[in-house]
């Protein structure tokens, strides 16, 4: 029986016998968006349980985006025009508007990878930080928090504090080990320390352990 499996931008196939085939399954053939940049706005103008994307931006001095970098595959580029212009249209100033990579202990990008990750029109009209795990001139120590019997230390870059409001662009996709990536990962371990990070890890692979 011969397969073929999605891998990057190719396909993998091989051929293998049916009686050592535990599962084949198929993903759900769902229409692309006819107009990305309508169906963007729509979204945030109405997104799932929360006030819109303008509603929460009114009057904020210090909004910062955290973004993915380039081992992910949101296309910010096509993205982040549409929201930097929304938030235009609704009176946000863009000297309110700032962007921060959140690699989490992923090494910097060069200036070439943050321009082709996220575009020259937000390089070049925005202010563009990149979060490095290791700088602890930019890191705030808000001590520890207990989680599932563990204390853990909390080590997060201090621009992501210092915002009025702070959002996280990126995908959610399954994960082996996690379930799913991505979400609220853009926080921890993205904007986080190298010790904040191995603690939650280590208390993750733990409570695997104890209830296995």
């Amino acid at each position: 029986m011969k397969y073929s499996i999605p891998y990057g931008n190719r396909s993998m196939d091989f051929e293998i016998h049916t009686n050592r085939v535990l599962f084949s399954g198929e993903m759900t053939n769902i229409p692309p968006v006819s107009d990305f940049k309508e169906e963007l706005i729509r979204s945030l103008d109405a997104p799932i349980a929360s006030q819109s994307l303008a509603s929460l931006a009114k009057g904020k001095k210090n909004i910062l985006f955290l973004v993915e970098d380039n081992t992910r595959d949101t296309p910010l580029a096509e993205i982040l025009p549409v929201v930097t212009g929304y938030l235009k249209a609704a009176g946000i100033p863009e000297s309110a508007v700032s962007f921060m990579t959140a690699p989490g202990t992923h090494r910097l990008m060069t200036d070439e990878e943050v321009r082709e990750k996220l575009g020259s029109y937000i390089v070049d009209n925005f202010a563009v930080y990149q979060h490095e795990a290791s700088n602890t001139e930019e890191l705030t120590d808000l001590g520890e928090v207990e989680a599932g019997g563990y204390k853990l230390p909390v080590r997060i870059n201090r621009r992501a504090l210092e915002a009025d409001l702070l959002v996280g662009v990126g995908n959610i996709i399954p994960h082996s080990d996690a379930g799913f990536s991505g979400g609220a990962k853009i926080v921890q371990p993205g904007v986080c320390d190298f010790v904040t990070t191995q603690a939650t890890h280590r208390g993750a692979a733990a409570r695997t352990s104890r209830s296995g």
